[in-house]
């Protein structure tokens, strides 16, 4: 592993040294997960699901 692949790793490794994902990536089965650290995920998946389930809220309210 190159210098640059360990420091891009070290970006998902938690205390322990063991991959950690953030809480929204942990149950998704797509490969394109993202670190623990991350403040704003940015999924292009899971915003589809939160705005379908946004205008299913909306319907309801009607």
């Amino acid at each position: 592993m190159t210098e640059w692949q360990e420091r891009e790793w070290a970006y998902f490794l938690d205390d322990n040294k063991d991959l950690a994902y953030c809480d929204t990536c942990l149950d998704c089965d797509r490969e394109c997960k993202q670190s623990f650290r991350v403040i704003s995920i940015y999924c292009p998946y899971h915003e589809m699901i939160v705005k379908e389930r946004a205008r299913e809220r909306r319907k309801k309210k009607r």
